[in-house]
């Protein structure tokens, strides 16, 4: 495996060229007595950074003895800002680099050099090595140990680079004192509770690398205790609660760290913080703070997402799209707890009324059977008149003309030709039927609720309904997904309709719908916006936009980024974000939420004549009819029967 390491070689406070630089450099290979190994990482790049002129190289086969032939070398000895720049966007910008200093003493201007800039705020969790070349006397050791005053020293020398860079593993050495080395202790030393704590140091021996490396990484691993936590959450229904009353069975309000916020985001920043036993606060972000934020027209922030960018925070506790919603992202993304998707949001149908139920008697379905039926008797009356009667062609007719006679019959009652027995049965049977039908229907809908029917996808809701949505989902849902989104998201309205609840102005403007989070918009309705029956009054349109994970954002070069991440990872692992999600639900008492429309019982309630206006006008229509029908009939046959005496 090939490995990158970076070496910076500095020469401070004396410049050295030339010959004193390749004396200085053999004096120090000796005094050195290779105590130093490079850590290896999984990079395929070596970077030598040689400040002054060509490295010696029996000191460079000191430092990477024992390392595989294949290793890439790129050695550069001048440094500017193009280099830096060069650095930043190319391969060697990746994290995790073992980085050794060879200075001549505790100089704090190498602290602040732009190389050591540049390296140190991306390999906070890798070994910094500090090689000391002093020959002063207050730097002298005696069998390992240091004076007081110079481990005060030391000591300080290490909390500058902590508190700048906070970096966690820390070794320096001195050549005149072989196999003796000093790192960080597990001490801490709390000077103010929203600040960070100073680090004690201690002196180690080690006879090789391993060794060394692992007293380093023990003593590093309790560095998150204590370590000032600056987090955000805001109440956001049902992922975090501020209202937790009927929920503590399983939250306790009295926990102070979580600002006795309940929910699934409230719960999973419980565990963060007693697991890492960070010391939680929560900085005053005033109205920004109770917003997720975007990137707005002007090219400002806005809400947490500010204040995570311009790192007055470290980590937003709220979970969000993993979406990019800058052009540059300058933020991170933990790994992600949940997944949801955006979806329409828009008020339930109302029911049919009452005075509808005169309608609809007979579907589609009923009316093609029957045409299909009479179509079949029309053919068996058409064969009987043909092959059994075997009328003249003067008075048979054609096949459609008998079709024809059988739908009007048996639908109307009405016969164009000479009536055969089958005719009459078959027109008295879909009679029976239809009465049937009709009277089974009038008493569905007498003792059933009926909806209209719902939208099913984002097209129906399109062209029937204004959409709203905030400008941040605005911005999630571009590039839309092909052209009919293109054309719903510009017709779009991006401004909020209102201060108060977005669902209650849904409720009041009928013809109006709202994307919104799928999974916790559910929530949200079944818990406020349901009826007397608790029946939701909206529903969420089966067709959504997209999909996105769930995660929360953290400022870019968080010291426990990584940690969070692997952290979140096992609990997901666990089940434990979905349970927590599942528990929210039953801790508010809400059921297993689901939109089925389907018909409800109706409640008792009295019938108005003014319901009864259509059904009583049709009632009429049809008596008027079977009279006038009568009546024709009858006239009909007293006028045969006085002809039929003339004839004779």
């Amino acid at each position: 495996m090939k490995h990158f390491y970076v070496v910076l070689y500095f020469a401070f406070v004396n410049e050295i060229t030339g010959d004193d630089y390749n004396h200085f450099l053999s004096e120090l290979n000796h005094k050195i007595e290779c105590p130093l190994r490079l850590t290896h990482t999984d990079q395929t790049w070596s970077l030598l950074l040689d400040l002054t002129t060509k490295l010696e190289q029996e000191l460079l086969n000191c430092l990477i003895k024992g390392e595989k032939e294949d290793t890439r070398w790129l050695i550069i000895s001048e440094f500017n800002e193009r280099l830096i720049n060069h650095l930043t966007s190319n391969e060697y910008n990746s994290k995790g680099y073992p980085i050794t200093v060879i200075i001549k003493n505790l100089n704090y201007s190498v602290i602040d050099h732009p190389l050591i800039k540049h390296f140190l705020a991306k390999s906070q969790w890798s070994i910094i090595y500090f090689i000391i070349d002093t020959k002063e006397i207050s730097y002298s050791c005696q069998n390992g140990a240091f004076e007081n005053d110079t481990m005060l020293i030391i000591e300080d020398y290490f909390n500058e680079i902590w508190q700048k860079y906070q970096a966690v593993n820390v070794v320096m050495t001195f050549p005149d004192c072989p196999r003796y080395y000093i790192i960080f202790s597990e001490v801490k030393e709390l000077i103010d509770t929203d600040n960070l704590y100073r680090r004690k140091i201690t002196i180690v021996q080690a006879d090789d690398q391993k060794n060394l490396q692992r007293n380093v990484m023990k003593k590093s691993r309790r560095v998150s205790e204590g370590y000032p936590l600056r987090a955000n959450i805001f109440d956001r229904f049902p992922t975090s609660i501020n209202d937790c009353s009927g929920m503590v069975y399983y939250v306790n309000p009295k926990r102070d760290f979580i600002k006795n916020f309940c929910g699934m985001d409230a719960m999973i920043m419980s565990d963060v913080v007693k697991h890492f036993k960070f010391h939680l606060s929560f900085p005053d972000l005033g109205e920004d703070g109770s917003m997720y934020g975007f990137l707005k027209n002007n090219k400002t922030l806005s809400g947490t997402l500010k204040h995570i960018v311009q790192k007055n925070i470290d980590v937003s506790f709220n979970s969000r799209f993993m979406a990019n919603y800058m052009e540059k992202r300058e933020y991170d993304f933990l790994l992600f707890v949940s997944v949801d998707a955006l979806c329409l949001v828009t008020p339930r149908p109302d029911f049919v009324p009452l005075w509808h139920y005169p309608y609809n008697v007979y579907s589609m379905i009923i009316w093609a059977l029957l045409v299909v039926v009479l179509s079949i008797t029309g053919l068996f009356t058409w064969l009987i008149v043909k092959y059994v009667q075997k009328p003249t062609k003067k008075s048979f007719s054609s096949f459609v003309g008998y079709t024809i006679d059988c739908i009007i019959t048996g639908l109307f009652g009405i016969s164009m030709t000479r009536r055969f027995i089958i005719t009459r049965a078959f027109c008295l049977g879909v009679s029976i039927i239809l009465s049937a039908l009709y009277q089974s229907h009038i008493n569905y809908v007498f003792t059933t609720l009926v909806h209209y029917d719902s939208m099913k996808t984002i097209e129906e809701v399109y062209r029937s309904c204004t959409i709203y949505l905030s400008p941040s989902i605005a911005d999630l849902l571009k590039p839309p997904s092909n052209d009919l989104q293109e054309t719903i998201l510009a017709a779009m309205v991006t401004e909020p309709p209102t201060n108060g609840s977005r669902l209650a102005f849904l409720l009041e403007h009928p013809n109006t719908a709202s994307v919104e989070r799928k999974a916790d918009i559910i929530l949200e309705i079944f818990k406020y916006h349901t009826d007397d029956r608790g029946f939701p009054k909206l529903y969420v349109i089966e067709e959504c936009f997209r999909q996105y994970y769930l995660s929360y954002i953290s400022r870019i070069g968080f010291l426990f980024n990584e940690q969070l991440a692997t952290f979140i990872a096992r609990l997901n692992e666990a089940g434990l974000p979905s349970q927590y999600y599942t528990w929210t639900r039953y801790a508010l008492r809400l059921p297993k939420t689901s939109f089925n429309m389907g018909p409800e019982p109706r409640p008792f309630s009295k019938i108005t004549l003014g319901e009864q206006i259509i059904p009583f006008y049709i009632l009429f229509i049809g008596y008027v009819s079977s009279t006038i029908v009568f009546v024709v009939e009858i006239w009909q046959a007293q006028r045969k029967a006085h002809i039929k005496p003339i004839i004779e």
